[in-house]
């Protein structure tokens, strides 16, 4: 099939993109698994840095994932630890980040200074892995029930300012087998691919308990 100049160079253009365009922010969730379980997945995804965003880093149920074995355990493997869940976890410590009823409210966390700190922390850490990966921890397995989509993947979404930054969520699928999801995804699945839900009716969809959100991707 015959190509005129202008498309042989646009392909080569459009390889070249996908060839530079950074890794995304990855994000995953532990949930039952061992920590033998856990690296060999960060191995088999290249992840070279984990940011845990729990706003208490302690496992009773699996030591393993308390913060100093966690972080013994990953550089042990050759992977970095970072722990940020004082600035992006999902409880913070502030009483004003939280409805009447006990749940975070994620429109008043956004609004912190803490936070906003913490996201640029992790943008500056993420350009600096280039091009290599870091991904954001939580126990939460299934990405559409956790903070790291709720409140921290789409705030990043809310203030990037290009396609540059994505974020990519690892997740077990109901056959056992781990796959990606991004973070657009994520939301259409939370708010039933209603993106008309955004503004009050989305933050209402997305603080929900995990008991209302039953669907798993």
């Amino acid at each position: 099939m015959f190509c005129f100049p202008w498309q042989t160079c646009v392909k080569k253009l459009t390889v070249l993109y996908k060839m530079n365009k950074p890794q995304p922010i990855f994000t995953v969730g532990y949930g039952t698994s061992s920590i033998e379980e856990f690296i060999d997945l960060l191995k088999h995804y290249q992840i070279k840095c984990i940011v845990d965003v729990r706003s208490s880093p302690y496992s009773k149920f699996n030591p393993a994932f308390s913060i100093g074995a966690l972080k013994r355990h990953l550089e042990a493997n050759g992977i970095a630890y970072q722990y940020m869940g004082d600035t992006l976890g999902g409880k913070p410590s502030d009483p004003s980040c939280y409805h009447p009823n006990g749940r975070p409210d994620y429109s008043k966390i956004k609004e912190k200074d803490f936070f906003k700190k913490g996201i640029q922390e992790v943008l500056s850490l993420w350009r600096s892995y280039q091009p290599q990966r870091i991904a954001l921890m939580c126990a939460c397995q299934s990405p559409e029930r956790c903070h790291r989509s709720k409140l921290v993947g789409q705030y990043i979404y809310e203030i990037r300012d290009n396609d540059d930054i994505s974020v990519v969520h690892i997740y077990m699928d109901k056959d056992g087998s781990y796959q990606e999801v991004d973070q657009h995804q994520v939301v259409l699945k939370i708010v039933q691919g209603q993106l008309n839900l955004f503004g009050y009716e989305y933050e209402r969809s997305i603080t929900l308990s995990s008991k209302k959100i039953k669907n798993i991707i």
